[in-house]
This record gives structure tokens, sequence and C-alpha cells, in this order.
């Protein structure tokens, strides 16, 4: 039952609450009543290109309420709340505040941590940071009171993010003309450069496939080279890599639109990339982004000596091995006799981008972990994947992955027992142990408010 509030409060007191609430609700109302419509929904499409409402949502939550931890080896940090509310969000902010926080991860209240991605946001053109602008204020105002971060010493000082930032951020310019290199490559300069606008900046994909250092401060000299999330792999994506894996335009575009392509599947965060964001932009925006990351830029450069990989999958001298029959025992069922998968059931591991990466972290890790279904496509999900560790020995996987790299990814170079059993721990130690965190009901719960035009 509400309380009888003149009970509680003065007369006069009840009258200046009235007041401002009021108040409240004409400035909501003249706030709305001053932002363009045009510039409104360009910055809907820049908020989603930009992954805002994947990072400042917590499972279950309001979008743009913040509330998602992000743990780093200095602590855990929450993303805030940046809907204009003008006590727990960003409503007290004008342009000027929004922008600083944007490109120089300063915020009213301190200097931000560099989850943030504000080193990559720093490349949007300056209409786009008005249209983006724009469009927060117009978002719904949540009473969300943001999360207490739990950084250890010396990080828990916001003032030492200063120094991080002027010694590790790059604040030139960013640069549009195609190495010298690559002129004879890059057939589509326009494509190229617009690739880059989205790839460099809102899409910031160096930010999770870039390594770093032990600041935490990313390796320009190994830009998409790979780096390890939450117990994942966000594998190297340079034009190398990508060129001997065998993508192209058209199956790249496919998987970063829709998370499905003849290459295999998003999952774990990419999922939720490809589900809050990419899939959410159009497919010529898409397409020039995958046009850019297979053409390659400055410390990006496909090798002259680089072969694509091309699996033929099995013949008849392996079906005829014992560990082609474990090989049924284990993956057959789901993935087909011949590696090729069974839709909606499971993807092709035939030329698949996991199975002939480089790295092999991401297969040992899907069957020691396992993988649940990251909830795409309603009418398209794939079955869980059971986890092998407690049904293969280390030996017995390693020479299963391996098995299975030759001939369905054309990849040669064994993994050994020790690799598996150093993923296998790491993921232990991590806690990791197949839960992801897309869901049934963040499916239902979290994006039930986006609607892009």
């Amino acid at each position: 039952m509400m309380p009888a509030f003149d009970k509680q409060l003065t007369e006069n007191e009840i009258l200046a609450l009235g007041a401002y609430i009021r108040h409240a609700g004409s400035a909501q109302q003249q706030r709305l009543a001053n932002l363009e419509a045009q510039s409104v929904e360009r910055g809907e499409y820049l908020a989603y290109a930009g992954d805002c409402v994947a990072c400042h949502s917590a499972e279950g939550g309001e979008p743009f309420a913040g509330g998602l931890p992000f743990v780093t080896p200095f602590g855990t940090v929450y993303s805030t709340n940046i809907t204009p509310h003008t006590t727990e969000g960003i409503g007290t902010y004008d342009f000027d505040d929004f922008r600083a926080a944007l490109v120089a991860g300063k915020g009213k209240n301190g200097y931000l941590y560099p989850a943030m991605p504000y080193t990559s946001y720093q490349y949007l053109t300056d209409q786009d940071m008005v249209d983006l602008w724009e469009y927060m204020q117009s978002i719904t105002a949540v009473p969300r009171r943001n999360d207490d971060n739990s950084m250890m010493f010396p990080s828990n000082i916001r003032l030492g993010l200063l120094g991080w930032n002027i010694v590790f951020m790059d604040t030139d310019p960013i640069d549009y003309q195609v190495p010298e290199e690559l002129k004879t490559e890059v057939e589509n300069v326009e494509k190229w450069q617009q690739g880059k606008y989205w790839v460099a900046g809102l899409g910031h994909c160096s930010e999770c496939h870039t390594p770093r250092n032990i600041a935490q401060a990313l390796i320009p000299e190994r830009i998409f080279q790979g780096n390890l999330i939450d117990g994942w792999n966000a594998p190297d994506i340079t034009a190398n890599e990508l060129y001997v894996d065998g993508w192209d335009e058209a199956t790249l575009t496919d998987f970063l639109h829709t998370g499905h392509s003849d290459k295999g599947t998003a999952f774990a965060g990419m999922a939720d990339v490809v589900k809050n964001s990419l899939s959410l932009m159009t497919r010529e925006d898409i397409e020039s982004m995958s046009y850019y990351l297979l053409s390659g830029d400055i410390n990006n450069t496909i090798s002259s000596d680089a072969v694509p990989l091309q699996p033929k999958g099995f013949d008849e001298d392996s079906y005829a091995t014992d560990i082609y029959t474990t090989y049924r025992q284990t993956c057959g069922a789901c993935h087909g006799d011949d590696g090729k998968g069974r839709d909606p059931i499971a993807p092709t591991l035939l030329n698949n981008g996991i199975i002939m990466h480089s790295d092999p972290f991401n297969t040992i890790a899907v069957t020691v972990r396992g993988l649940q279904p990251t909830y795409l496509d309603k009418d398209r999900n794939f079955m869980p994947m059971a986890s092998f560790e407690d049904v293969l020995s280390d030996q017995r996987l390693a020479e299963l992955i391996t098995f299975v790299r030759l001939h369905l990814g054309d990849r040669e170079e064994p993994v050994t027992a020790e690799h598996v059993r150093e993923v296998r721990e790491t993921l232990e130690a991590a806690g990791y142990a197949g839960g992801l965190h897309t869901t049934p009901e963040m499916y239902e719960s979290r994006d039930k408010n986006i609607n892009i035009r």
C-alpha cells in the first residue's frame, strides 16, 4: 500500500515534490521535442553498429541500463547506465560531456576504464557523434543504479587512467589511404575505406581480436592476431589468416551478418556481437567490413607465400582407421559421418573456419567445455554440444582433433596431449564449464525492445 505522504512530509515539501515532478516531466518533453527525427534514426543505427546495447545491458536487464561485468586481470568493471536518467544515467550530460566520454574516455565523474572502447570510438565522424547523441537522448530513462567496480589498487585510482591514455592511446587521425603495398590489390578504394571506418571505429573489432600488453593496451603491431577472452580465443582475423583459411567476401559477410555461413557458425561472444549488432546493419556495410578485413592494411598483409588450405574430407584410408571409429562415436551422430554437418542439428566441420584455423585452441576448448545453442535464429538453432572432458583422455582427444583438422581442415600440424592439457587446465582454473551468457531467457528479455528500421 502506498504511504500517505501528508503524514511524512510537510505541506511545503509536498508542493516542492510536485513541482519537481512537473518540471522533470516538462524537461523530458522539451528534450524530446528538440531532437531531430532523422538524426535520431541514424543514431539508432550507429548505436547498434557500435554494439552499445550488448555491453551496457545486464542479462535480463533493461537495454542500455548497464550492469554487465567485465572481468580483467586487475578486477571487475561493470558497464554503466547510459540512459538519459538524470541521477542514475547520463541525463545531466551535454554533447561535449558525451563526446569526451565517447572519444577521450573522460566521464563527468572521472576517467573511464578502457573496457569502454573509446580508443576505437575516437574515429567517429563529428556528424555520427551528433546523431548518436541525439539517439541516446531519445531512449527511455531507466532508474537503475550503477554497480560499484571492484578494481585492485592502484587500478582503482581513476586519475591513473589519464596516464594510461597518455602512454597507450594513439590519438593521431585515422589514415584512410590505402597502403602502397596494397594499391594493386584493393580495386574498390571507397569500399575499403568504408569498411575500415566500421571495423576500426564503431565495430571496434581490434578490441577483442588483438593481443594486449601487461597494461591491457592493444599491441598495434599485432593487430587482429587473436586474443583469449572469457575462455575462448577471439581468433586471428588478419588478412593472411582469412586467406589461408579459405574465407571470401560472401562467406565472411554471411557469417558476420547472420552468424551462419558455409564455413561455420558464430558462438560465444561473437554470437552476441552478431545478434545485437552486426545483424542489425545493412548488408552493404557488412560487405565493406568483409572487403576491408580480407584486403588487409598496415601491419596486416597477406604473405607472398600464403596458400589457401583445401580440405578434401575423409578418404577411404581414413574411414578404415581406429580414430575414425572414435570420430563416429563422439562426433558423427551430430556432425555427420562425413563431417559435413546436419542442419539444423550441427554445423559442418569440413571447411569450417575454426577447424582450419592455425590456432587449435577453440577446437580443443569446445570439446572440453561443450557448447550451448546461440539462439541467433529461432528457426535454426543447433543442438547443444556435450563436453568430452570426462569421455576422452587428453591423448585420445589430441589424436581425434589432429585427425579432424587434417582431413576436414587440411591442417597438418599435430595437436599434442600437452596442448590439450594446457587448454583444459586453463579453462578449469577459470571456472568455465560450458555455460555461455546467451540464453533463451536473454533472447526474450534482453532484446525485446531492439527495433532497427
